[in-house]
C-alpha cells in the first residue's frame, strides 16, 4: 500500500486489487501477506463479512454522533446497529 498523510488521517494513495481468474489467489497473498488469512475469512464466509461491516458502521455512527439506529441495503430488511 502507498499512503500519503492528510491533515487528519493516512489515506491510501495507490490502491491494489486481485487480479481475476488464476492469479486471484497469488495476487491476494502479496497484497494482503501476512493478513491474508483475514482477507480469506472475510472474503469466504458472509457472516463474518456482515458482522465485519455491522461493527464498522456502529463505530463511525457513535464516532460522529449520527442518529442512525439502522441501515439497509437495497431489497433487503434493515438491520439495527
Amino acid at each position: 500500500m502507498s499512503t500519503r498523510r492528510t491533515i487528519h488521517a493516512f489515506l491510501d494513495a495507490a490502491p491494489k486489487q486481485t487480479v481475476d481468474g488464476a492469479g486471484n489467489d497469488q495476487s491476494a497473498r502479496e497484497i494482503f501477506g501476512s493478513h491474508y488469512d483475514i482477507y480469506q475469512n472475510m472474503h469466504g464466509n458472509d457472516n463474518v463479512r456482515e458482522a465485519a461491516r455491522k461493527e464498522q458502521l456502529q463505530y463511525y455512527v457513535r464516532r460522529h454522533n449520527l442518529p442512525f439506529r439502522y441501515y439497509q441495503d437495497y431489497g433487503w430488511p434493515a438491520v439495527e446497529l
